[in-house]
């Protein structure tokens, strides 16, 4: 089995980067202190400041959102002190491999 991905803002930013993808993409996780009453309103605040984008799904629950933008607007998103975490929103196969030991 491969050696998984490191997930710190840093890597998905530089995976990102390396992709050539046309429009990549992140799933963005906020703070925890962020109410879930703001997560929708502060997706849109953090996006705009950043320069805009295209905001996908929001969930209130994982106090999460999905964008879709270019590389320079989504580094401004990952370095908003307000977002804890990011993942890219196409991932790399990370299942294990099936073995067929005969």
């Amino acid at each position: 089995m491969g050696q998984s991905p490191n997930w710190e803002k840093a890597d998905v930013m530089k995976h990102l980067e390396q992709s050539g993808s046309a429009e990549p993409g992140l799933q963005v996780f906020l703070s925890e202190d962020v109410p879930n009453s703001e997560v929708e309103t502060l997706a849109h605040e953090i996006v705009k400041t950043a320069g805009g984008a295209s905001i996908g799904p929001v969930s209130r629950i994982a106090k999460s959102f999905a964008v879709h933008g270019d590389v320079s607007m989504l580094r401004k998103i990952a370095g908003d002190s307000r977002v804890k975490s990011i993942l890219p929103t196409a991932v790399d196969d990370i299942l294990p491999k099936p073995r067929h030991d005969s």
